[in-house]
């Protein structure tokens, strides 16, 4: 094995393990919000992340991209350090009169925001809008870490600023008892320090040099495309809650958030540590003479294994949300389902767009990014004014199968694979009747024979796909000579 895969692989499994926890804490900490937080508390706070996630995209102007695109174009420490000197000043200096007009307006857009409900929501964007400024300053910071390989202190910056936020926010929710604005205050201090740290050992490393306005045109030419994607996307995983709230009301969002941040956090265990790995191997694979078939061939172990997670998490979702949430939260157990199905589509895009970047046309993902979204305001505005919560999640669905299966459609025209779409379908199928089947016959036993039942189903389920997995592991070990990315660690 190269020394570039061996780092890939390092690199990558470092970062693995560092989202991973970050999204168990998240998960293992809803017990104690949904219980000091009102659905309506809920609903607030998931409205302010999506503004939040839009702005920090849109202020960040793909810099932190582009820089990372062009510190490989040269070897010149010189140029290497206006690369970024440009990079920090603009995500830096910008965005700071946008800011302080946003800051100014807060009460309108909180109006555009959360409409009537809640007057106070206009005091909270002063919280909100530093902490995007921060956010900005830490994920260009961050690119710089990531560029020099630095990863563990990359993960060690993340894993403390997810500490410091998790105290302040227990002591600012349940000592003080300040509710939301002790949430948005935790989440500013600790992003805050996190940033502060990491733009200081950017500038530790980084001898300065003048910014260049040729350097900020070649950087911003790069990243802006990528800022177009990046809202579309951002646009395709929160754009339900905001709609949510224009038809229904924020605690109808407070629950719906809940069920998706378990049902996203639940997928979210095997999708980070999966890219994390997949994302370096699908190259080794590529120059393969059996390349088709072993995509192929990962692609249907892969899908066995989100397809066990997913009917665990529709299977459990009552009993799931019972425990890690208050009994007002009781009706996000609807939503887990359809959510969970949704995130097991949305995966299936990282194995078909692999044409796109083994070929090096990855632009050919906005074709997807764009169907997604369309998809996503389409299905919304349609299914939530009726259904509420459970036609965002039905809509989220249908948004992302068109997502994946749009992108399919178009990478196809790259490269085709053998991917075997029918008979997983028709396994889909099978599973979605028993799991229908299994749903009603439990509705009317106490709790200890409905767990029975589901776990048995579960269970069986769960060992059709090992035996499934391991044949589909001795089946690529017969095709042609290369590495194996199912052996990639242990060569």
């Amino acid at each position: 094995m190269t020394a570039i895969y061996q780092s890939l692989i390092r690199h990558t499994a470092i970062y693995g393990v560092g989202q991973v926890l970050a999204r168990m804490t998240s998960v293992l900490l809803l017990p104690v919000y949904t219980r000091y937080l009102s659905p309506f508390d809920y609903g607030v706070i998931a409205v302010l992340d999506l503004v939040s996630a839009v702005l920090a995209i849109v202020l960040g102007g793909g810099m932190a991209a582009g820089a990372q695109r062009y510190h490989f174009e040269t070897d010149a420490p010189e140029e290497r350090a206006r690369i970024w000197s440009t990079a920090i000043l603009f995500v830096a200096i910008p965005p700071l009169p946008i800011l302080l007009v946003s800051w100014w307006f807060r009460a309108g857009i909180a109006a555009a925001t959360h409409g009537d409900a809640d007057p106070s929501v206009a005091d909270l964007y002063s919280l909100v809008l530093p902490t995007v400024w921060f956010l900005v300053l830490n994920q260009t910071a961050d690119a710089f870490l990531r560029t020099r390989k630095q990863s563990k202190a990359s993960v060690i910056f993340d894993l403390a600023g997810l500490a410091l936020n998790i105290a302040l926010n227990l002591y600012l929710l349940i000592g003080l008892g300040m509710g939301v604005r002790g949430v948005l205050l935790g989440n500013l201090l600790a992003t805050g320090a996190t940033a502060i740290a990491r733009t200081t050992l950017l500038f530790a490393q980084l001898p300065w040099t003048r910014p260049s306005l040729r350097t900020l045109g070649l950087l911003a030419r790069f990243g802006l495309p990528l800022v177009v994607s990046a809202v579309l996307a951002t646009g395709m995983h929160q754009l339900d809650r905001y709609l949510l709230r224009v038809f229904r009301d924020l605690e109808e969002v407070g629950i719906y958030a809940l069920a998706h941040t378990i049902s996203q956090g639940a997928a979210s265990l095997l999708l980070i540590p999966f890219s994390a790995a997949w994302e370096a191997i699908r190259y080794e694979i590529a120059p393969r003479s059996d390349a088709p078939q072993v995509f192929a061939s990962v692609f249907r172990a892969f899908t066995y294994a989100i397809g066990v997670l997913t009917l665990g998490m529709a299977l459990f979702s009552q009993e799931i949300v019972s425990v890690i949430a208050a009994p007002s939260f009781a009706r996000a157990a609807t939503f887990v389902p359809l959510l969970s199905l949704a995130y097991l589509m949305f995966s299936l895009h990282q194995h078909f767009s692999v044409p796109a970047y083994v070929h090096k046309v990855p632009e050919w993902t906005m074709a997807a990014f764009v169907a997604g979204f369309a998809a996503t305001v389409g299905a919304n505005l349609y299914l939530v004014p009726g259904l509420g919560g459970y036609g965002a999640a039905l809509a989220k669905l249908m948004a992302f199968t068109v997502f994946s299966f749009a992108g399919l459609f178009f990478y196809a025209r790259i490269e085709r694979y053998p991917y075997p779409i029918v008979s997983l379908v028709g396994k889909g199928v099978a599973l979605g009747l028993a799991f229908a089947l299994v749903q009603s016959a439990c509705a009317s036993l106490e709790t200890v024979g409905a767990i029975a039942i589901k776990l048995s189903l579960w269970l069986a389920v769960a060992l059709a796909a090992l035996m499934a997995t391991r044949h589909e592991v001795a089946a690529e070990r017969t095709l042609a000579p290369g590495l194996s990315p199912l052996d990639a660690e242990s060569e």
